[in-house]
């Protein structure tokens, strides 16, 4: 597995972070956009009150000569795609597994499945549309590229299911397994934020903490905060993992999915969400 969050660049620094308690709750930086531009006095009609979120360190940065991509084709990639490459080539090491050269993997049978909810980049390159715009800002190429980069002949899906994309993902990669659609699979999913749009949408929509906290399970919960993130695990079947000597850090001994749809609200119904609990521990 591989991570890069906020505070926390790699797994074992993110559990310092987890049992340590730190908050990684800063302003949102200059160079992503300019909080001030939009306090309502310059664009009347696109205020926003929040002002804060959880942000990587070094974003805009990619080794674009090692994954053998141009420097203007990776000025037009969504910044989701270039830290997805790294996260992923991050987990492949890390379980044991180098990209195009360990002979005990498959590339054929190597799926990958990726949750993202959010492409904020198409705004910045909207005015700097080029010849890789598309398949820069594209979702499928999310998938695609570390598909086309690692040599994986296996499914490679996108999953936008908002909030539940990066979970839904390991669902789909888990069941792919149980199928036998791939005997291996990279899941996981990735945040960034570059454009004020989805800020604007968020908090006139009241998603969106006026304080910037989150408070889950808190009876003064009153919102999220937005953050930024790449996590990635790379799945097998457990017996495989087994016989193959591969370093076991966790078992998936249940997996459901399901829908609120008979709800009031788009928020996720209690009774919904324990039916699929249920589901899972059967």
């Amino acid at each position: 597995m591989a991570v890069n969050m906020p505070g926390a660049p790699s797994a074992s620094e993110l559990w310092e972070v987890l049992t340590n308690g730190i908050n990684t709750i800063s302003e949102i930086p200059e160079h992503r956009f300019k909080v001030e531009d939009y306090n309502g006095r310059k664009y009347p009609k696109r205020q926003m009150k929040a002002h804060t979120g959880n942000f990587l360190d070094n974003v805009d940065q990619f080794d674009n000569r090692f994954f053998k991509i141009s420097p203007r084709e990776a000025k037009s990639m969504d910044p989701q795609q270039r830290i997805l490459l790294h996260t992923v080539y991050e987990a492949l090491e890390d379980s044991g597994y180098v990209p195009n050269a360990t002979p005990t993997s498959r590339p054929e049978t190597f799926g990958c499945y990726i949750g993202v909810a959010t492409g904020d980049y198409i705004q910045n390159l909207r005015d700097e549309i080029d010849v890789y715009y598309s398949t820069g800002t594209l979702r499928a190429f999310l998938s695609g590229r570390i598909s086309f980069a690692m040599q994986l002949s296996g499914p490679s899906i996108v999953v936008d299911t908002a909030c539940s994309s990066s979970n839904v993902a390991l669902y789909q990669g888990a069941r792919a397994l149980m199928n036998g659609d791939c005997d291996a699979a990279l899941v996981g999913g990735v945040n960034t934020v570059s454009s004020p749009d989805m800020f604007l949408g968020l908090d006139r929509g009241h998603f969106l903490s006026p304080t910037g906290q989150c408070k889950a399970f808190d009876a003064s919960a009153d919102g999220y905060s937005r953050s930024e993130g790449c996590g990635i695990f790379v799945l097998k079947r457990l017996r495989d993992a087994i016989s193959e000597n591969d370093n076991i850090l966790g078992v998936i001994r249940g997996i459901e999915v399901n829908q609120s749809g008979l709800a009031h609200s788009i928020t996720p119904g209690t009774r919904t969400r324990c039916k699929a609990c249920a589901a899972c521990s059967r």
